[in-house]
């Protein structure tokens, strides 16, 4: 709170402040001046004119990811026995995460205005997936394809950019941009380095860490929104976020070995502006071989995965992304969904056990490509057995094809 008189620079200060959010939040400028006397006769009287205010205020501004707000405020004050408690938790709601169902309305209402012939059930779901609902990022993702992308012109007209395609577009484009609540996330990771730790523990090695609020790590993880309780372990609070913070760990060792020579075999992988997953297996399989197979398991399974993620990042950097799927990452399991020009490829990341375990997971991956509409997917196994057939080769289970490399 600001309480000078006049010439002391309150009014520069606000604007100021506006100016410096916006990019990052959605920002409300109220005058309580426009509520009367009357309006202050009880919490309930006042909680709904102080509702209506917001209301009046989102629509008149206009405000880019507004209509995010609106619906829930305005159930608000349709009801007749709310308290100033019930608007807390309406705002305290809001400000936490939407339902993809919630989702699905508000772009209903658009859709309503603009005709675009979006599949809003799919559009909202894809936005969920990346979101998780997180307000400021759903909200960042619909500007940018509502927005940006017509701007800019990549592509020629709403019906295009909403798409599957053009959330993934959008994802990428923010990550890029590095906005404020990333930026913001980065400093506390430099900050605590415990916190960063249990991160990369998560990420790169799938470590199930029981949820426990006492820890300092997770307590303060929770706190900044990092993290979430998720079936009683500990869970990157979106996939966004997860991306986000993926990026930044590769970034810190784009000098390494691994990274550098993903950038040498680059040109090799894209073809007709495609990327040729096959060849990228076998080049890593290749390469993980020469300069990897000397170290041992312990290292290997630790740091297995990291290696090929590394490897995989200058490969599609600049023009598709990728992300660790939350439901299958464990110690023994990871599949990586690489998107690149609108194309998915679901590789499986796994370590030996045998071969049963394997057959098991050949199973999993075809119910997975199911799940995904693909014909076609991949699986990179890291096996400490001494006998080990390593190279890739193909299998065919029912009607799907599985590439299998094994280092």
């Amino acid at each position: 709170m600001i309480n000078r008189g006049r010439q002391y620079g309150k009014t520069t200060t606000l604007r100021a402040l506006e100016t410096y959010l916006k990019e990052d939040y959605i920002v409300l400028s109220l005058d309580f001046q426009q509520i009367g006397t009357e309006d202050f006769a009880d919490s309930q009287t006042f909680a709904c004119s102080f509702a209506e205010m917001l209301i009046d205020t989102l629509k008149m501004d206009e405000v880019s990811g507004g209509e995010l707000l609106l619906q829930p405020l305005t159930e608000f004050v349709q009801k007749s026995d709310n308290s100033l408690k019930d608007l807390f938790l309406c705002l305290s709601g809001i400000c936490r995460n939407f339902s993809a169902f919630q989702i699905a309305t508000m772009l209903e209402e658009y859709e309503a205005d603009y005709h675009t012939g979006m599949n809003i059930s799919e559009i909202a779901e894809e936005i969920y997936q990346y979101t998780c609902g997180y307000p400021v990022l759903v909200s960042f993702i619909c500007k940018c394809i509502d927005e940006d992308f017509i701007e800019d012109g990549v592509y020629g007209d709403l019906g295009e950019a909403w798409s599957k395609e053009g959330v993934a577009k959008a994802v990428n484009s923010i990550l890029k941009k590095s906005p404020l609540l990333f930026e913001s996330m980065v400093k506390q990771l430099d900050q605590y380095q415990d916190l960063r730790t249990m991160l990369e523990d998560i990420i790169y090695r799938g470590k199930q860490i029981t949820y426990s609020p006492e820890q300092k790590s997770i307590s303060l993880g929770v706190m900044f929104g990092f993290l979430k309780k998720e079936n009683g372990h500990v869970a990157i609070a979106n996939r966004m976020f997860e991306m986000c913070l993926l990026n930044l760990f590769m970034a810190e060792e784009s000098g390494s070995d691994a990274y550098s020579q993903g950038g040498i075999d680059r040109i090799g992988f894209i073809k007709n502006q495609m990327l040729d997953m096959d060849l990228v297996l076998k080049k890593f399989v290749d390469y993980f071989t020469e300069v990897c197979s000397k170290k041992d398991a312990r290292f290997v399974e630790q740091y297995g995965r990291k290696f090929f993620l590394l490897y995989l990042k200058p490969i599609i950097n600049g023009t598709g992304n990728y992300y660790l799927e939350a439901q299958t990452r464990d110690a023994r399991r990871t599949d990586v969904i690489v998107d690149y020009r609108g194309e998915q490829f679901i590789v499986e990341l796994k370590i030996w056990h045998g071969e049963e375990y394997n057959e098991r997971g050949e199973e999993q991956l075809t119910d997975y490509l199911d799940y995904y509409h693909k014909d076609k997917g991949y699986m990179l196994s890291f096996n400490f057995n001494k006998n080990k057939k390593i190279g890739v080769h193909e299998v065919k289970i029912g009607n799907k094809t599985i590439v299998e490399a094994v280092v």
